[in-house]
């Protein structure tokens, strides 16, 4: 069971958020032949102060 962290700054939406589940899972899926069920995943939301962003990068990244 793979265990799914993903960070990113506070204030997506949680339809974003979903989507970004989403596609992580559809891609551990796939690629590794996980059962569609096997979904184990924490987002982990940071204030922009406690949150580097690598020059030239948006905030969306994550």
């Amino acid at each position: 069971m793979p265990l799914v962290k993903v960070s990113l700054l506070k204030g997506k939406s949680k339809e974003t958020k979903k989507a970004i589940l989403t596609a992580i899972h559809s891609a551990l899926v796939d690629a590794f032949k996980i059962p569609q069920n096997d979904k184990n995943q924490r987002i982990f939301e940071f204030d922009q102060e406690n949150f580097a962003i690598p020059e030239g990068k948006t905030s969306n990244y994550t």
